[in-house]
This record gives C-alpha cells, sequence and structure tokens, in this order.
C-alpha cells in the first residue's frame, strides 16, 4: 500500500487546519460548562462533523445559512434521538428512516448532502450514548457548542467558494469560444487546440471540485445545465472541421457570429463579475431568424443549380448552431444569475428557439425513488445497517457503541467486495491506531497538557488523512483521535479505551459485511453503467420521435419520451458522482473518462429537444415530398446505429466499427432538383431537411469519436 499524499487544491488541509483549531476549542469549552456529561461527546463529534465533512461553500451568508440550517436540523435530530429512544422498537426503526433519508440526500449533492454527514455523527451519537429524557439538555447544550464554535470557525478560517472555481472556468472557456466565432466572422481559423485546452480545465474545475454546484438552489442547478453546454458547444467546435472554417461568405453569416461571439462573451464577464449586467439574446435572437429567410432567399434563386443552391445553404449551418447554442448559453447564464427570463418573439414565420432543459432537484429525487436507484439502494442499505448496528448495540450493551455504528458508515460501500476490503483496511487501520493511541496514554496518562497537545496534532491528522491519504492511514489516525478525545473528556484515562475500539470496530466491520452480502452484493456500479446505456438508448427514441414528428407531424411526439431522456441524462452522471466520491485507486480519471462519453451524449440529446420543437414549425415533411424525410430516415439510421453499438459496449458486448456518414446531402440536392424550389413553402421544407440533416450528422459525428471507457476504475 503505497503512501501518495493526494489533495487537490489543498481542501484536506484546509479542513484538518480548521478542525484542529475548532474541535480542540468545542471540547475544552465542554469540559468546564457540562464536564463529566454525555453532552462533551456530542461537543467533540459535533463539532467535528461541522467543520470536517460539512465544508459549506458559497458566500459568507450562504455558507452562515447553511450552517444554521444545520444547527437547527441537529437540534431536531437530537429531539428525535431521545424520543426513539424510549423504546427499543423505535430506537432501531428511527436510525433506519433518518440514516436512508441522510444517504438518499447525496443524489443532490449539494448544500443538504454536504450536510448530510455531520448530521449522520450528531444522530449516531446522540442515539448510542442512552441518555435519559431528564438528560436530554446536556445533548443540547454540547450541540449548541459545537454550533457556536463551528461557524466562526468555518466563515473566517481558510475559506472555500465553491461556485467561483466552476463560474471562473466557463468564464475563460466561453471567452474562448467567443474568441473562435470572432475568428471565424474575421474569416480566419479556429484554434481547436485552445477549445481542447478550455474544455478540459472545465471539466476539472467541475469533477475535481468536490464543492460541485448542486443542492435545491436553482441557481446552483443551472450552473450545472450551463456547464454541460459549454461542454458540448466546445467539444462540437473543436471536433468539427465545419466550425473551425471561416464563416459562410453569404448575407448575414458574419453578421450573426459576430452577434453570437458578443453574446457569449457578455456572459463570460457576467459569470466572472456577478455585479456585471445580464446578457442579451435577443440580438441574436434577431439575427437568427432573419437568417433562416436569407437562406431560403439562397435556395429559392434560381441563378444557381439545385445542387449548389443546397450546398451553400448546408455550409450555413455551423453559423445557425453557434448562434443557437449562443442563445441558449446567454439563457443559462441569466437563469444562474437569478436575472429574469427574455420574451423572445413568437408568431406565424418565425420559428422556436428551443429553450434548455430545467434541472429541479424535487424532480431527480423523485426520477431516484426506485428500487433500481443506485442511490435508493446505497440509502436502503445505510438505513438498514445502522440499525442493524443499534440493535446490536443495544443487545450487547457496548460501553462505545457509537463507534459500532459510526464504523458502519465508514465501512459500508456501494458493492460487497469493495466493503470486503474496506472492512479489512478499516481493522487494520484501528488496530495500528488503537495501539499508537495506547503507547500515547501510557506515555502521558499524568500529564494532561500533552494529552491537549496530543488531540491538537490527533484531530488534524484525521481530518487531513481522511481526504490526502489512503483509507487505512485515515482510520488509523481518526482511531488516534476518538481515544485521545475520549481521554480528555473522561480524564483520568483509562487504557481499555484503546482495546475497546479495536473490538467496536471489528463488530462494525462484521455489520457491514453482513449488510453488503445480503443486499445487492454485486454492488451498483453495474446498475450505474446500465443507467448510461438507458440514456443512450432514451436519447436514441428521442431522436427517432423528434425526426418523425417533423416528417408526419408535431403529434406523432409522446411528451413523455422528451420528460424520459431529460431524466435519463440525469442518472447517466451517476457513474461520475459514484467514482468522484469513491475512495478506489483510479476513481477520478474514471470519472473523468465517463465524463467525457456524456459530454458527446449531450449533441444527440440537443438535436433530440431542438427537432421536437421544431416539428411545429411548419408543414409535415411527407405533406411536401415524402423522399425528403426518407433522406433523414437514412441520418437517423446512422446515428441512432452508431449510439446504440455504444450502448450496447456500455453493457459489455464486444466494440463493433461505427457507421459511417450516408450520402444524404447528395440525396437531399437530388429531391431539390426535382421539386418547384421557387415556391417558397417547398422551399422552406426543404431547407429544414438540410439543417435536421446536419444536426443528425452532427450526433452521429459525436458517436464515431466517442470511445467507451473500461467498465471498472483501473480496468
Amino acid at each position: 500500500m503505497a503512501l501518495r499524499v493526494h489533495d487537490p487544491g489543498h481542501i484536506a488541509l484546509r479542513r484538518g487546519i480548521r478542525a484542529a483549531i475548532g474541535v480542540p476549542v468545542a471540547v475544552g469549552l465542554a469540559v468546564v460548562l457540562i464536564p463529566n456529561t454525555p453532552g462533551g461527546f456530542i461537543a467533540a463529534f459535533g463539532s467535528l462533523g461541522l467543520i470536517a465533512t460539512c465544508d459549506f461553500g458559497g458566500t459568507t451568508q450562504r455558507r452562515l445559512t447553511s450552517l444554521l440550517g444545520a444547527a437547527v436540523f441537529g437540534t431536531f435530530i437530537i429531539g428525535v434521538v431521545v424520543v426513539a429512544g424510549l423504546s427499543l422498537v423505535s430506537a432501531v426503526l428511527v436510525p433506519f428512516v433518518v440514516a436512508s433519508g441522510l444517504a438518499f440526500a447525496a443524489v443532490l449533492h449539494g448544500a443538504i448532502a454536504r450536510g448530510a454527514p455531520a448530521m449522520t455523527i450528531v444522530y449516531v451519537a446522540s442515539a448510542t450514548v442512552g441518555v435519559s429524557l431528564d438528560q436530554a439538555w446536556t445533548l443540547l447544550a454540547g450541540w449548541a457548542i459545537a454550533v457556536a464554535v463551528s461557524i466562526p470557525v468555518s466563515l473566517f478560517i481558510l475559506p472555500r467558494r465553491n461556485t467561483a472555481v466552476v463560474r471562473d472556468a466557463c468564464s475563460r472557456a466561453l471567452l474562448i469560444v467567443a474568441d473562435a466565432a470572432e475568428a471565424r466572422a474575421a474569416g480566419q481559423k479556429v484554434d481547436t487546440a485552445a477549445l481542447e485546452r478550455a474544455q478540459d480545465d472545465l471539466q476539472r474545475s467541475y469533477l475535481g471540485n468536490p464543492f460541485r454546484a448542486s443542492g435545491l438552489n436553482q441557481r446552483d442547478r443551472s450552473l450545472i445545465v450551463l456547464v454541460g453546454q459549454v461542454q458540448a458547444l466546445s467539444a462540437a467546435v473543436a471536433r468539427s472541421e465545419q466550425y473551425a472554417m471561416p464563416t459562410s461568405d453569404l448575407p448575414q453569416a458574419t453578421d450573426l457570429v459576430e452577434r453570437a461571439a458578443v453574446g457569449i462573451r457578455a456572459a463570460a464577464h457576467s459569470l466572472r463579475d456577478p455585479k456585471a449586467p445580464p446578457p442579451s439574446g435577443l440580438p441574436v435572437a434577431a439575427a437568427w431568424q432573419k437568417h433562416w429567410g436569407v437562406a431560403l432567399d439562397v435556395l429559392t434563386d434560381d441563378n444557381a443549380s439545385p445542387d449548389a443552391r443546397v450546398d451553400s445553404v448546408y455550409a450555413m449551418f455551423p453559423d445557425r448552431a453557434t448562434a443557437l447554442s449562443a442563445i441558449r448559453i446567454i439563457i443559462m447564464t441569466r437563469r444562474v444569475q437569478g436575472a429574469p427570463p427574455e420574451e423572445y418573439p413568437q408568431g406565424p414565420g418565425l420559428h422556436s428557439i428551443p429553450e434548455p432543459p430545467q434541472s429541479p432537484g424535487l424532480r431527480e429525487l423523485r426520477a431516484e425513488l426506485s428500487v433500481h436507484s443506485p442511490w435508493a439502494r446505497l440509502a436502503l442499505r445505510t438505513g438498514i445497517g445502522l440499525a442493524l448496528a443499534v440493535l446490536v448495540v443495544y443487545i450487547t450493551g457496548l460501553s462505545h457503541g457509537f463507534w459500532v455504528v459510526l464504523g458502519v458508515t465508514a465501512i459500508l460501500r456501494f458493492d460487497g467486495l469493495t466493503t470486503l476490503k474496506m472492512a479489512g483496511w478499516a481493522v487494520l487501520g484501528t488496530f495500528v491506531g488503537a495501539g499508537l493511541g495506547y503507547f500515547i496514554l501510557v506515555l502521558d496518562m499524568n500529564r494532561e497538557a500533552w494529552l491537549w497537545i496530543g488531540l491538537v496534532l490527533a484531530t488534524f491528522v484525521a481530518v487531513w488523512a481522511q481526504g490526502a491519504l489512503n483509507f487505512a492511514i485515515g482510520q488509523a489516525a481518526f482511531s488516534m483521535f476518538v481515544i485521545i478525545g475520549f481521554s480528555v473528556l473522561t480524564w483520568p484515562p483509562d487504557l481499555a479505551t484503546a482495546a475497546e475500539r479495536v473490538q467496536d470496530i471489528i463488530i462494525g466491520a462484521l455489520v457491514s459485511i453482513v449488510i453488503a452480502l445480503l443486499l445487492w452484493p454485486r454492488g451498483v456500479l453495474r446498475g450505474m453503467l446500465a443507467n448510461v446505456s438507458a440514456a443512450i438508448r432514451a436519447t436514441n427514441r428521442l431522436l427517432t420521435q423528434s425526426v418523425h414528428a417533423v416528417e408526419h407531424g408535431a403529434d406523432r411526439l409522446d411528451p413523455a419520451v422528451t420528460s424520459e431522456s431529460t431524466q435519463a441524462i440525469l442518472r447517466s452522471q451517476e457513474v461520475v458522482d459514484l467514482s468522484l466520491s469513491s475512495t478506489n485507486k483510479g476513481g477520478a480519471s474514471f470519472a473523468y473518462e465517463w465524463q467525457g462519453l456524456i459530454d458527446e451524449l449531450r449533441t444527440p440529446i440537443t438535436a433530440g429537444h431542438l427537432l421536437a420543437d421544431w416539428a411545429s414549425d411548419g408543414p409535415p415533411l411527407s405533406s411536401i415530398d415524402p423522399r425528403l424525410g426518407e433522406c433523414l430516415n437514412v441520418d437517423l439510421a446512422a446515428a441512432t446505429s452508431a449510439w446504440s453499438e455504444i450502448a450496447n459496449e456500455v453493457d459489455g458486448e464486444p466494440e463493433h466499427p461505427r457507421p459511417q456518414d450516408p450520402p444524404t446531402l447528395e440525396a437531399i440536392s437530388h429531391v431539390a432538383s426535382t421539386v418547384n424550389l421557387s415556391d417558397r413553402r417547398i422551399a422552406d421544407r426543404v431547407l429544414a431537411t438540410v439543417w435536421i440533416h446536419a444536426w443528425l450528422v452532427m450526433s452521429l459525428h459525436a458517436a464515431q469519436a466517442t470511445v467507451v471507457p473500461d467498465r471498472q476504475p483501473g480496468g
């Protein structure tokens, strides 16, 4: 087991320093104000939870609000614990409900999820000290001390603002995209290498940031969608030769791209400076609407051959797609800023401007309320594991039952094999840490001042090691912390504490193993990968229905399919979140690789949503010339087949070659040569066919560029 420090952004170091300052202060206040009561235990571990595991991000006001919310919820939990402890049945059932709910909060990845570990610690500590009603005030007093110490420490000692990192990276990426658009408008070639670097920077700032914006806050959740939009646009521009070439020399093209660049640059500045005025998409939208009319003029111009006209409007597609992406990015940026939505013109002769999807947290929670959901399974396993641990503590009467229950939360993982491995490392680390703690007690039993110094050092190492070193060392350091901390709180120290710590962690490990082997022992990673393939297939259904709706009429589109695809792409992200939170070797690189696949999937899902909205913008293609729909069905078959192959590979099937680009543009040109393009109604549908073909080709190219990662970290 190699000793390797991994602490990007020095996050674990910051937490360790804060905890080393705050926790000993909380313990000292408890010793003075509520000596020899269970409240000291709550003060110690409550402050540890708030400082070391919550680490709320955002502005000072938002962090204060989050901490106060945690304080209120913690008070409620302590009250529930005291009442539940009046009977064995409630003492076991309540931990199941509370622990399951707190574990399920991880779905949101926001302030609620960041506060869940601290609330779990408070619940476990309160539930296992076994106080009577008349002593409940000591628990509340200990919690009050923990909150009073944690708030100033968390607010003012090495704070870290979560969304600023992501917003800055998003701003930098948008500036690079704006530079690319301006280069195209000026007749210059795009620097695709700069785009790729910006995309990588954005991805790492988002995935590598444990404070990824999320939760129930709509502005934070909008930032998630914005990151996806920017990543998809950057990838498309960097991948496509069309996007890298100068704009079309046709009328209105340069103006459209220039307006898009201005809008994207304004969005970048407003992300970097929240006081900047919100960007406006209205100028881009006006040019975008006019652009369709210009393209229609080109297509109806009988001075050129039908082939030349079709080629000309096809060459206009990158300009149009860039402008549409700019509008969607501006819409998302305004949502992130909390600015009111803009009213885009609608009516006859105007084409729909599909807004990017919303990402409501409650909808995401509802989507995960299923035994097929990995997060729901984890929540059930956690709840049952803690309930069983509490039952064992009650039956055996263990003096430090807290360590048993907390051991379950530390060891239990998504699958049986990893839980077994974590149990072994936990026991080994605890044995080493308990041995060192015993040695420290033997040396310093008569020198209380030295134990206080040891408490400061042990707190720092325990918190820092959990985030920067491997699991076994983290457990060893945490064992030293609990032994020294318990000895300080219950002076004079008892040498048996070290042995009891080892005993309790072994019991906790056994409980974790039993739960892991009985409930979904093969884990949930397979289910999370299945969610990726399910998202691909949902996207294929959306693409298929959207194309058929354009071909035969908007009534062919089932709104449930659109909603299903949105939920599916949200669930597909779970494999990334799981990998980033995993202690497995290679978890981070595994997450980056799968995020790359999901980013490529955004192209066909965006195309599907766009075509679904555009299906009602004109008469069905079949009413103009059925051959137009037949052309698009060839593209559709190639794109969906390519993505189906990827879905099969995600499910474990062998790799197959992706379909190549079909000669659809030539087929559309042939149809154009046989219809009356002077009729603007017919030309309008031919134009729609050309640009829908372009979206489908982009979706196919995204599949051709997609490489399915290994199905196991480090595989």
